[in-house]
Order: structure tokens, then sequence, then C-alpha cells
């Protein structure tokens, strides 16, 4: 009996022994504390858990951290990882990146499940879906030209529509014609609304060089492509702006260079591009603090909306609703088009109303990527922004005063939401001084109501100068106690 229970000692001293050594003999070759990048893994690993709470107690999960922890920075583990990655491509062409599939000769395509049907050619639109898209782009171009706004919607095709050749051979497509292609010959030329693709732009363009990047972009279009892009949008615009600035190859000094692929899985490819370098510079700065003048609630992921303001007062001004294609690529140079340029994200489309009332645009541009996005595209429907808006229509603010001389100043603001403004609902209009709000307000009379489409003169009888060399002042209205609203217009001073 003592024999057995001494050698029941020293199996259970054993098996503690083997236990502990399997927890700590790992954490020698372990990340220190964890919650550092994994370049294979494409994620921020696992911090080490806190051990004691304030008073000194275990912390609740204190076990589950630790096995979490363990788990993601035990060592070998990137080591582990590259093999397994690297045996799966190498010997079973398996490409270990979420979404992504290899194609022929090198060639890389991101497609999650829900762009199967555009890329196999399964999501052919309806005639009901047809006529449904095509009575809803005719009513929105309807109700913003009755505003002198013009409208346009461009799809950008995918790289699966523009290269079909270099997919899987398990990727069969069902139908010869793509739904970006029927949505094409079905609503383009149509005489109520300007719709177009740039698939057949493109695919002209792809017979100099590549349009969309082999293996270094998974979806996205090159530069080159990205060029044919802009200047098929830009041509669309002319439509509708005659006199529109178009950039073209003579604007850009264009060099080739070469794009480098290599993972840690053991794929590699080098392909040609080219670099489009503005001569002179971009003339448009990019300002998004525009988007905290007026009540704008983003649902973008990204953060991709943006404002660009252009020295040259006398060109245009554009809303542009758009995706990825857009914003990584093309932003830059349709900015210097306009005077004003707001880009918002598809996925902000609910704020569109609101920007038409901010800076009254010349036109309003829907352009994103497959046939999708036509559906969200037309579910859009333009009408006053509800609630409390404004547009500040003119001042007569003077840019240069004496000291010590009074002037009268004059600002006329027009009421672009849904509800009228009296002094009863405390709508006033609030002047910012060197982008300080003192608490200067032009008050309305209280038998004044001012209705939507309407608009007010708001006039300072007093304005005087400060003891600085210069100031600026900003207008805008405000719901008193409750929220700034509206445009927010500026006015440099110099003073004698």
């Amino acid at each position: 009996m003592r024999n057995g229970a001494l050698l029941m000692k020293k199996n259970s001293l054993l098996i503690i022994i083997i236990f502990l050594a399997s927890i700590f003999l790992p954490l020698v070759f372990t990340n220190k504390a964890g919650g550092e990048i994994s370049v294979t893994e494409n994620r921020y690993l696992v911090a080490f858990p806190e051990i004691f709470t304030k008073d000194m107690k275990l912390a609740p999960g204190l076990r589950t951290g630790l096995e979490n922890w363990i788990n993601d920075n035990v060592g070998g583990r990137d080591l582990a990882l590259k093999i397994n990655q690297t045996i799966s491509y190498k010997f079973f062409r398996i490409i270990p990146e979420e979404n992504v599939v290899g194609g022929k000769d090198n060639w890389l395509y991101l497609l999650p499940n829900y762009d199967l049907p555009e890329c196999i050619n399964t999501n052919i639109p309806t005639k009901e879906q047809l006529v449904w898209l095509t009575s809803n782009f005719g009513k929105i171009s309807s109700d913003l030209q009755k505003k002198n706004i013009e409208y346009l919607v461009m799809l950008w095709p995918r790289k699966c529509n523009i290269y079909p050749e270099y997919t899987p051979d398990n990727l069969v497509q069902i139908n010869k014609e793509s739904a970006l292609d029927v949505m094409d010959k079905t609503m383009s030329g149509n005489p109520n609304f300007d719709f177009s693709t740039a698939l057949n732009p493109l695919r002209v363009g792809k017979k100099n060089q590549l349009v969309f990047y082999q293996a270094f972009d998974r979806s996205h279009w090159n530069q080159y492509g990205a060029f044919i892009g802009y200047t098929t949008l830009m041509q669309q615009v002319k439509k509708h702006l005659p006199n529109i600035k178009i950039l073209t190859k003579k604007d850009f000094i264009i060099t080739q260079v070469m794009k480098d692929t290599t993972t840690a899985w053991g794929f590699h490819n080098q392909e040609e591009d080219l670099q489009y370098s503005l001569i002179g510079g971009y003339h448009a700065i990019s300002d998004k603090t525009f988007f905290n003048t007026f009540n704008f609630i983003s649902k973008d992921p990204w953060n991709s909306y943006n404002y660009y303001k252009n020295s040259d007062n006398s060109l245009p001004k554009a809303v542009i609703v758009g995706d990825s294609f857009i914003w990584e690529f093309l932003l830059p140079n349709l900015a210097e088009s306009f005077s004003q340029l707001v880009f918002i994200h598809y996925d902000d489309m609910d704020n569109l109303n609101k920007i038409i009332a901010e800076i009254n645009p010349d036109i309003v541009i829907q352009a994103g990527l497959g046939s999708g996005v036509a559906y969200t595209f037309a579910s859009y429907t333009y009408g006053p922004p509800a609630n409390f808006y404004a547009q500040i229509a003119s001042t007569n603010t003077p840019t240069e005063i004496e000291r010590d001389k009074l002037y009268e100043v004059n600002i006329v603001v027009k009421n672009t939401g849904t509800e009228s403004w009296g002094e009863n609902k405390a709508i006033r209009l609030c002047v910012f001084v060197n982008g300080k709000d003192y608490g200067y307000r032009v008050y309305l009379p209280n038998n004044v109501e001012i209705k939507p489409g309407e608009e007010y003169n708001f006039t300072i009888k007093n304005f005087q100068a400060s003891n600085n060399n210069s100031i600026y002042v900003e207008y805008q209205m405000v719901q008193g106690g409750f929220q700034y609203f509206g445009e927010k217009k500026r006015v440099d001073i110099s003073i004698k």
C-alpha cells in the first residue's frame, strides 16, 4: 500500500510538473505583453490581462484572459502560421487571405460571398427592377432640376467584370452579360436622367495597359484605370456643365512604376502601373471641419467624407456620393474642377439633403461600384432637410474697416429647412469672432415669422473694430440653448 501511495504521489507530482512546464516553457518564447500587431494574421494579438482589481482581488475573467493571451502569444505561433499558410498555398493553391481567391497568371480577386452573383452573372435585374430604377432616377433628376441642380449616375465595373478571363476555372459565368451590362444597355441614354457606366472605356483601356491591379490590390483599379474612370466621369459632367475644367495627360508628369506583391506565404508578383503627378500641384484644399458646421452624423466606417475648397470661386460646386473608388483614387483630381466639392460615402446618403442645403451645388453626382449600388442610389429622395437649416444668402460685411468708425452690416439668411423661425422658438443669428462664440446674437422681432424658403435680413447697426489689427467674423444660425444649424459664413477683416 505504501509503495502504491508513493507511486501515486510521484505520478501526481509528474503531472503537475508537466502541466506547469506546458504553461511556462512556451512563455519563454512568448511576446512579453501581447497587444502587438500580427502581420501574419492582420490583427492585434490579445494583451496580457489584469491580474488584480484595485482592491487586490483576483480580476474577473482572469482565467479566460490568460488562456486567450497564451493562445495568441505562445512562442513560435507566427512561424507555425507562416509554415501552414505556405504549405496551403504551395501544395493546395489555397490563398490564406479572407475572401481572396487566386486566379490564373498570378491574379488575385477579392470575392466575398455577396459579390459572387456579380461575377458569375446571376443577379441580372428583372423588368420590374429596371422599371423601378428608371422611375426613381427620373424622379430624383426632375426634383433636383426644379432647384437648378444637375444630376448624374455613374457605375464602376468590378475587377471580375473587366478581367473575367483570369478568374479561377471554377468561377463559371452563368449568363454572358453581367448585371452592369444590362443596366448600361437599358438605362444609358434615357432622356429623363443621365445614367452611364465605365464598362466600355475600361474595356478599351485594358488593350493598352492593365486597368486593374493584378495582385497588388485585390479589388481596385490601378492608377491608369483610375485616370480612365476620372476622365469618363468628367466627360459625363461636361454634358451638364459645358465649361467644366477637365484635367488631361498634359497636366501631369506621368512616370512608369513597378508594383511588387510579396507575401509571407510565398506569393510573389510584379506589375506595371503609372504615377500621375499634377504639374504645379493641387489648388483645392481639404478641410473636413466643414462637417462640424451643421448636424452631420456619419455611419461611414472609413470616415472617408471630405470637403475641398478651391481658391477659384468662379468654378461650380458639386456634391459626390460614392465609395473607395472615388475617395482613394479620384478626389484630388475632381476637386480641381470645383470651387467647393463635398464627398460622402453612400452609407451617409441620409445626410445628402443637409449638404445640398449647405452649399447649394450646381451638380449632384452618384458614382459607385457594381450594379447593386444602383438600388442604393435610387432610394434617395430629394427634399428640404428636416427641422432647422439655413443658407447665408449674402452679407455686406466690409473686409476693411477703420478702428473708430461704426458700420451697418446686413446678413441675409434663407430658411432652407422645414420649420419656420421665430423668437418664440429662440431662433437667432450668432456672430462668432475669431472662431469663438462670445454670445453676440441678432434677434428676430417678436412678430416676425420666417417660413421655409423665405429670407430675412439681419442687421447689425453698430459694427465696430476691436483692438486687433485684423479679425474674422462668422455668421451662423442658432436655436438658443440647443444647437447651431445651417451654413457658417466667414469674413476676414483688416483694421486700419
